[in-house]
């Protein structure tokens, strides 16, 4: 991304209704088997392959070592 508001535009985009927010990087969310954050002009998207009961925290887990390299 150029800047910011791209990584925001893509990501405001890819909310739906079945999104929970999760407190990643400048802001996140979560479903069942994938996590999308950004954090300054940096947008990343976790997918896992088969949906698990402990699937999605485990993607935010995840997701949170990939933030603190960021």
């Amino acid at each position: 991304m150029g800047d910011a508001s791209g990584a925001s535009k893509i990501l405001d985009k890819e909310k739906g209704k079945d999104a929970t927010a999760v407190s990643l990087g400048d802001a996140g969310v979560a479903y069942a088997q994938s996590v999308i954050f950004r954090k300054g002009p940096n947008l990343v998207r976790i997918v896992a392959y088969q949906s698990t009961p402990g699937a999605q925290q485990a993607l935010i887990a995840l997701a949170h070592g990939v933030e603190a390299k960021l």
